[in-house]
């Protein structure tokens, strides 16, 4: 028995190929195929708890929700790779000069953007501006229509349908007209 263990042990520590001067064996490639199927499994366990836990105490929309669990499960699937390529002495290092160069230029042609999504993301937790509004920003008034993690769209009072970017909902001053339909709704109950 002890010599059948030994065969396999030495079938799967058998050098497949080499990259980087490095042995790469059967036993080595279950072994990368083990940690992404953890990784893989953690990021399905763990995003479900998340929006139960964390996201269920915050009232943010399905699309935020969405977006920061899909965030969450690309970070761990993308930790597990890691590790799981690293498990076998491969040095990710060198990536990490072209991907903090890559990193700094999509930071400067992103910031807008990043702007608008996280101003949206305080919008709509915070609900400062809610569908249904009568609002003026700029010196144009109009009905709030949607919310959206990166703009607002907004029908103007002659009909005209416009977009603005929620980081305007930040840095311009909003005067809200007369509250939403459903406010209103809920204050007659009340009544």
């Amino acid at each position: 028995m002890d010599n059948l263990w030994n065969e396999i042990w030495k079938v799967l520590n058998t050098s497949i190929t080499q990259i980087q001067e490095r042995d790469l064996s059967l036993l080595s490639l279950i072994q990368v195929v083990l940690i992404i199927f953890i990784a893989w499994f953690l990021s399905r366990t763990l995003t479900p708890m998340l929006r139960r836990v964390i996201l269920g105490r915050v009232e943010f929309g399905d699309t935020v929700e969405n977006s920061i669990a899909k965030g969450f499960r690309f970070t761990i699937l993308f930790i597990g790779i890691y590790v799981a390529i690293s498990s076998i002495g491969f040095d990710l290092a060198i990536l990490l000069v072209p991907l903090g160069g890559l990193s700094v230029g999509i930071g400067f042609g992103a910031q807008d953007l990043a702007k608008n999504l996280i101003a949206g993301v305080i919008t709509m937790s915070e609900q400062r501006v809610r569908r249904g509004q009568v609002i003026e920003i700029r010196g144009m008034r109009g009905t709030v229509e949607s919310i959206g993690l990166r703009s607002t769209t907004v029908r103007m009072e002659d009909g005209i349908q416009l977009m603005l970017a929620n980081g305007d909902f930040m840095s311009q001053p909003v005067k809200i007209i007369s509250e939403s339909d459903d406010d209103e709704e809920d204050s007659k109950a009340a009544d």
